[in-house]
């Protein structure tokens, strides 16, 4: 095999090239990078000459990758977490922790839990940056498997084969209702006589994959007449669920300030008996994470621990 000359051109490229890759625009990555489309296109033409490909496949509504773009974007990527590992292993051996990590997470992770966590990180840990994104379960293994996250947290199971988890808890479902609905002070409930109340059902996409254990406790057809909503928005359904307008179906996770100033009220549900649901901690498998990375996941393993609610005997 001839030998490959070095490449003349600088991370900038690679910078425009990844950027591109992920707002499948020239014109968008030109105003999140601030400067000009011609230039990124430019700079992509440069790599294009380079190694001798396409790398975008030209469309009326943006680029597309071509297989070699691909390839390249998953080795540029990979390279960029080795990089961040390099530096951050060099800063180590000074006695400091600098860098950066990324996590994409459910919003009710985000407001909830997470949130009061930062503040001790920091804490410990004032020189490392994050990037903490919110989004749904498919939208974060899809951030995750691009590279533009290192973490991911959501309710997903089972795990794809490219992702591995690194700590999971076992959350119950059950009703976010008003507290002062006649059902609240109840220790547990039943889909049933939330709908015998007067009550119609906000489902999350995460309670959704339940669905088959909802559908045989009160009937499919039931069901379907009393959902009234389903979302993936986990702030909206809190909102709902406090303005009266139904019944959340969903863990506890995100109403803490609610439940602490008695205006929201959790109730299990009978119908699931010892059904949990995974909110899982996550990983690129074939990739390692960085020094901050390994830094972040420990705070965020705790956390995870922390909430969980594995079936007791009463239970099963």
């Amino acid at each position: 095999m001839p030998s490959r000359r070095r490449s003349r051109l600088q991370n900038t490229a690679y910078l425009y090239f990844d950027a591109v890759a992920r707002f499948g625009s020239l014109r968008r990555a030109a105003e999140e990078l601030s400067v000009a489309a011609s230039a990124i296109s430019h700079q992509i033409g440069l790599l294009e000459e380079e190694f001798g490909t396409p790398l975008f496949e030209r469309g009326a509504h943006g680029v597309r990758l071509t297989s070699a773009g691909e390839g390249l974007l998953y080795h540029t990527r990979r390279a960029a977490f080795e990089i961040e590992r390099g530096q951050a292993f060099v800063e180590g051996l000074r006695g400091r922790a600098i860098g950066s990590t990324s996590l994409v997470a459910t919003e009710g992770i985000v407001l909830g839990p997470l949130i009061g966590r930062l503040a001790s990180f920091w804490k410990t840990y004032p020189d490392i940056r994050l990037t903490i994104l919110t989004g749904t379960h498919d939208q974060a293994l899809t951030l995750l498997e691009a590279g533009e996250v290192e973490l991911g947290i959501g309710y997903v199971d089972p795990l794809p084969g490219r992702a591995k988890a690194l700590a999971v808890a076992q959350l119950r479902v059950g009703a976010i209702i008003r507290a002062d609905h006649q059902l609240a002070a109840r220790k547990s409930t039943s889909i049933r006589e939330l709908i015998e109340s007067g009550l119609t059902l906000l489902m999350t996409d995460s309670s959704a994959s339940l669905g088959p254990n909802i559908e045989r406790a009160v009937g499919e057809q039931q069901l379907r007449l009393a959902r009234r909503l389903k979302t993936n928005s986990l702030t909206a359904l809190n909102r709902l669920a406090l303005d009266g307008s139904g019944a959340a179906i969903k863990t506890r996770i995100g109403i803490d300030v609610e439940l602490r100033a008695g205006t929201l009220a959790f109730i299990p549900l009978r119908d699931l008996g010892a059904t949990r649901a995974n909110l899982t901690l996550f990983a690129r498998r074939d990739v390692p994470l960085t020094p901050m990375g390994e830094l972040f996941a420990n705070t965020l393993k705790e956390m995870i621990h922390q909430l969980d609610e594995k079936p007791s005997r009463s239970d099963i």
